[in-house]
């Protein structure tokens, strides 16, 4: 027997045995699968990220028709940012095997915002500026407290847009080949 021919044979072997083996895979992992109890809002995540939003406010207080200026108040917001995958449906995750390889292959839905931290010890005013006929104590702290209440909403729809989820993608991949 010619060393060709017993590698030959070998391949087919092995091609042949990935070929019998996959439907048995796929029947064990459709099993486990199937008995993941699905919880309602149960997620996975997969992905926290830090970030320093900017938020700017400006006022302009008009009376009488005169211009009594432009107040603007700019506050860093320090956060952090949750996203998770959604588990509550086994039927968003499709499963594949990879025949040549013979490797799993898991595709999830879509990360999504699950919470977001603000971490209000890390708020800084960046920048007020107060108009000519203004007062810093009034106008200037009105909108300095209407951006604190308005941060976790500036931020999470930030954190929503599909090119954010994206770039936590992108971050956290580069977490991974950098480890």
């Amino acid at each position: 027997i010619v060393r060709e021919d017993v590698l030959a044979v070998a391949e087919k072997g092995i091609e042949a045995w990935r070929k019998f083996s996959q439907p048995v895979i796929q029947q064990k992992v459709t099993r486990f699968i199937r008995t993941l109890s699905a919880k309602p809002e149960q997620a996975l995540v997969v992905c926290r990220v830090d970030v320093q939003e900017e938020i700017t406010r400006e006022n302009t207080k008009e009376q009488y028709y005169i211009n009594w200026g432009t107040t603007r108040v700019s506050v860093r917001v320090p956060a952090s940012i949750h996203y998770a995958i959604d588990l509550s449906d086994p039927k968003n995750i499709q499963f594949k095997i990879d025949s040549p390889d013979n490797v799993l292959i898991a595709r999830f839905p879509r990360p999504h915002v699950q919470a977001v931290e603000i971490r209000t010890e890390g708020m800084k005013t960046t920048r007020m500026e107060v108009g000519w006929a203004r007062f810093k104590s009034y106008s200037g702290k009105f909108l300095e407290k209407s951006i604190e209440k308005s941060s976790y909403r500036f931020i999470r729809e930030n954190a929503e847009k599909p090119e954010q989820i994206e770039e936590a993608k992108r971050l956290r991949s580069e977490e991974h080949t950098s480890e």
